[in-house]
């Protein structure tokens, strides 16, 4: 008899246990799955929007003819980018780009990244910049290492 009533108890819980189970991967999948949409929509848009940002200050004259996503999934995805120019009225294909992004991230072509180092690069030499920086030294500044005088910048360097 006790034996009866251990396998009885035995497979209740096993079924409890079960149902249980079911219920958590029926309400977790679908929030998982719209929770991993929402993280790469919102890296989609993003990544929408510095293309855009891009395309307007770094490429003023080339035109964007389409951004189109490409193997869009929940975990991330391609943005692909084309380009033309308008030369005498006439449309000529300047440019295929693919973005990337996923979840936590997204990444511009590295064509944009490289075009911009060359840009640098070419006019590096007609620009001051300091040593191991991209930044420019301010011509406006007159360092003194005298006595201080009335209007003038007496602070030494760092």
């Amino acid at each position: 008899m006790l034996d009866k009533a251990l396998r009885h108890a035995k497979w209740k819980q096993r079924l409890m246990m079960a149902v249980i189970a079911a219920i958590v991967v029926i309400i977790l999948v679908p929030l998982g799955y719209g929770g991993l949409n929402k993280l790469a929509g919102r890296q989609s848009a993003a990544l929408f929007d510095q293309l855009n940002a891009y395309h307007t200050v770094a490429e003023p004259n080339v035109n964007v003819s389409s951004e189109m996503l490409a193997n869009d999934t929940s975990f991330g995805g391609n943005v692909v980018t084309k380009e033309y120019k308008d030369i005498d009225g006439y449309p000529v294909p300047w440019g295929t780009y693919t973005s990337h992004y996923t979840n936590l991230r997204w990444q511009l072509d590295e064509s944009f990244y490289a075009q911009t180092v060359e840009r640098r690069d070419q006019h590096f030499g007609r620009q001051a910049f300091q040593p191991g920086t991209a930044q420019k030294n301010c011509a406006l500044l007159h360092w003194h290492k005298g006595p201080a005088k009335r209007g003038r910048n007496t602070r030494q360097p760092a």
